[in-house]
Order: C-alpha cells, then sequence, then structure tokens
C-alpha cells in the first residue's frame, strides 16, 4: 500500500524543471524518498519467492507448519525486508536515486539531470556508477526470484503428478483427500507465481534494457509499451496477491451460499479472514489448536457425504494433512 502511494504521485516528486516530465514539482529530497520506497517494494518478490519455498517444503517434503514458523520463516523475513532496505539505502546515500529515462515520472537508480551521461555540454552531478548496483540489486536479484520461483514450482508439480498416479492406483478416500489437497495447494502456488510473473518480468525486461542497451530506451517508440505495462502492473502488485489470497475462501463461500450475491461473498470472505488474523496475534497455539479441529470437522463431514471438495482452508489443509495423519494413527 505505501509503495502504491508512493508511486501515484508521479511527477510531482520529480525535481522542478525535469526535462520531459509533467507536473514535475519536486525537489532532490522528494526524488530520493520515491526512489527508495520503490527499490523497498521489491521486497514483494522476494516474499513470493518465499512463498513458492513454503509450498515447496509443505508439498513435497511435508514440513510441519510449526517447524517452518518456527525455522524457516525467521529468515524469510529478514531477506525479505532487510535485503531491499539495504540497497535502498545505499541507493540514497550515494546520490544514486534520480528521474528515470525508461519510467518517466518516477525516480530510481539513474544519472542526473537527465541525459547527461549521452550528451555533450551537460555534466552529470549525481548517480555516478549506478549501473553497477541496479544490476547486483534489481535485474539480477529479479533473475533469481524467477529461476527460484520456476524450480519450486516444477518440483511441487512434479510432485503433484506422482501422487495423482500414485492415487489413480490405489483409489481410496483418504488418498483422494490428500491429493486434493496438494493439488488446491499447488494451484494456489501457481496463481501466485503468476501475479509475480505479471508484476516483475516487464520491470525486469526495462532494467536489463535501460542497463545493457540504452539507446533503446531512448527510443520511446520501443520502450513506450513496456513502460506502460510496468506503469499498471507494478503498483497493483499487492492487489493481484489479495485475489490469490482470497480465493480459497471466496470459492468456498460460493459454493455453499448459492443464493449469495459475489458483494456478499466477498464481504464474508473479508470479514472471516480480519477475524482470524486477529485471533491468530491473540495467540498462535490457541489458534493452531482451533484450526486444527475445525480440518479435522471438515475430513468427518467429507467422510459423511463421500466426496472429496475444497474447504474453507485449502491451503492449510495441505500444509497440516501430515499433522492430521498423524493424528488418526495415534
Amino acid at each position: 500500500v505505501i509503495n502504491s502511494l508512493n508511486l501515484a504521485q508521479s511527477g510531482w516528486v520529480v525535481p522542478s524543471g525535469t526535462l520531459g516530465v509533467w507536473g514535475s514539482s519536486g525537489t532532490t529530497a522528494t526524488c530520493d524518498v520515491n526512489g527508495f520506497f520503490f527499490h523497498v517494494g521489491f521486497s514483494v518478490a522476494l516474499y513470493t519467492t518465499c512463498v513458492s519455498i513454503y509450498y515447496l517444503l509443505v508439498i513435497q517434503f511435508e514440513f510441519r507448519p510449526s517447524t517452518i514458523r518456527r525455522y524457516v520463516e525467521p529468515w524469510m523475513h529478514v531477506v525479505a525486508v532487510l535485503y531491499p532496505v539495504v540497497a535502498a539505502s545505499v541507493g540514497v546515500f550515494s546520490g544514486m536515486m534520480n528521474p528515470m529515462k525508461s519510467l518517466s515520472g518516477w525516480c530510481y537508480f539513474a544519472y542526473y539531470p537527465l541525459y547527461c551521461e549521452t550528451q555533450e555540454g551537460i555534466e552529470c552531478t549525481r548517480g555516478m556508477g549506478y549501473e553497477t548496483l541496479e544490476m547486483y540489486t534489481t535485474a539480477l536479484s529479479i533473475l533469481v526470484c524467477f529461476v527460484v520461483v520456476i524450480t519450486c514450482l516444477g518440483l511441487v508439480v512434479r510432485t503433484v503428478c506422482s501422487r495423482e498416479r500414485r492415487t489413480s492406483s490405489v483409489s481410496t478416500l483418504q488418498a483422494d483427500r490428500r491429493y486434493y489437497r496438494t493439488r488446491e495447494a499447488s494451484f494456489q502456488a501457481l496463481l501466485y507465481i503468476g501475479c509475480f510473473l505479471l508484476t516483475f518480468l516487464p520491470l525486469a525486461f526495462i532494467s536489463f534494457a535501460a542497463i545493457q542497451r540504452p539507446y533503446m530506451v531512448e527510443n520511446r517508440n520501443y520502450y513506450f509499451p513496456i513502460a506502460i505495462t510496468v506503469k499498471v502492473t507494478y503498483p497493483l502488485q499487492g492487489l493481484w496477491n489479495l485475489f490469490t489470497y482470497m480465493r480459497p475462501r471466496v470459492k468456498s463461500l460460493a459454493r455453499r451460499h448459492s443464493d449469495w450475491s459475489w458483494s456478499q461473498v466477498v464481504s464474508e470472505s473479508l470479514h472471516f479472514r480480519l477475524v482470524r488474523r486477529q485471533r491468530q496475534s491473540a495467540g498462535n497455539d490457541s489458534f493452531q489448536d482451533e484450526g486444527a479441529t475445525v480440518t479435522l470437522e471438515d475430513e468427518s463431514s467429507i467422510d459423511n457425504t463421500n466426496t472429496c471438495e475444497e474447504d474453507d482452508f485449502a491451503p492449510e489443509l495441505s500444509l497440516s494433512s501430515s499433522e492430521t495423519e498423524d493424528r488418526s494413527v495415534s
């Protein structure tokens, strides 16, 4: 939300009088702030990568949620938050956050004044040597995230296909339930990855173009469509993730209450998530126990109806399947 509000200011934060930027009325300080939060927004890419790793650990390696929460999740938060904040701070204190040529109206790693590196008679006063920092903190970082996300997705899909073959050979209600949970969690992970690609793939392309082929960026006919795509998709990155996060609950409520309107379904889903968040913050252990109870109750209802439908906790069901089976055995 903060990053989206930051990007919505567009030309207002660009230093006054900047060539080719309509409405520029800011200073170098406002440009530094805009560039800082622009780079901090890359934490979304890192968190999406962490989500893909999370699903891989749960679906393929069957890690318990408590194990991930205790040993893995803290390091995920450290990397996803600390890395972009440190890189953005280095850019600000080095005077590298300046108006961009590729994305007019936003500030990021660039020379200042505009076109000073290519036009004679214009001396660069800020941003010298920004290419190296941008290459390692932006372009290569996004590339690494792409590789990790796609690798995790491939391993998850392979696991789901393997379990599907085993389930088809020996079909039992318990095996069908487990496969359905795995398939739903895999589809949820696929949606998160799709949001990631929609948000950062155009941005990665234009970042590589600005560094490796600067003359391409100066050709507006070449990069303008990509720049418009970035201007639309990047500020809305949180919205895509919100839709994906709400999907299982909305789908479940729409199936159970066919007489409800979509506005009622969405409103009830948001209310459920807010209440759940409050209860979880009040006590993780108590909430986890209650969540397991709900899972067991839902499974008993599935036994009674002899169906394998998705319930309200589709991702959580897949994460707690091993715990449920342990309890049933004991």
